[in-house]
């Protein structure tokens, strides 16, 4: 995707602005064309979670969503500040999904033999600052700690970056019969994941006859 539109449709089949999205557009054609009635092209934005095997991630935050969530929590609880990058260097807006519930989501893919284009997303799409308000409400941290300041130039992107990477989940929703998956909940889940070390997805298991 370029970054210009918002909550982009799972028909969109994207213009990519730096040569990581390249790579990721070329990827997707394969599977059009190699399966083009059964193959499945998942898409997934600003995912957050916890590491399955290390304590701290490998980084804190990037100009995009990588590591975003759990960064900041890491660092408000430890009581020191968290910059939220800012300007026109950073991906500004996403639709945050959580690694449990996209498993969770894959999983319904293969118990109803979907395929397609899917976006396992959440139903929310907020602005960096605004989600970082939203961490710290969830999470019950000091949202005085937070700032916001461009990227330096060590954690700036060699290229172009998308302001917003959006992605809209109707039709996912629809193909795959999930309920809804706002924001918050997937943030308290989240918490509960960090607080105890268990995956919560919101989305179970289907029954199917």
């Amino acid at each position: 995707m370029d970054g210009a539109g918002h909550m982009a449709l799972e028909s969109d089949t994207g213009n990519p602005v730096n040569f990581y999205g390249v790579l990721k557009s070329l990827g997707e054609q394969v599977i059009r064309d190699l399966a083009p009635d059964t193959g499945v092209i998942a898409r997934v934005d600003g995912v957050m979670g916890i590491h399955q095997t290390l304590e701290v991630g490998p980084r804190t935050q990037d100009v995009g969503f990588g590591y975003f969530a759990s960064a900041l929590v890491a660092d408000l609880k430890s009581g020191k500040t968290f910059t939220v990058f800012g300007g026109d260097l950073v991906n500004k807006v996403t639709a945050p999904s959580l690694a449990s519930e996209i498993g969770a989501q894959v999983e319904r893919i293969v118990s109803r033999k979907a395929h397609g284009t899917l976006h396992l997303v959440g139903d929310d799409a907020i602005d960096r600052m605004d989600y970082a308000r939203l961490i710290c409400e969830i999470f019950e941290l000091d949202a005085t700690l937070l700032r916001e300041a461009p990227p330096s130039i060590e954690d700036q992107f060699p290229g172009q970056v998308p302001v917003d990477t959006s992605l809209s989940n109707v039709l996912t929703k629809k193909v795959l019969g999930l309920g809804p998956t706002p924001l918050r909940d997937l943030l308290v889940a989240l918490r509960t994941e960090i607080d105890t070390g268990k995956l919560t997805a919101i989305t179970k298991p289907e029954v199917l006859a």
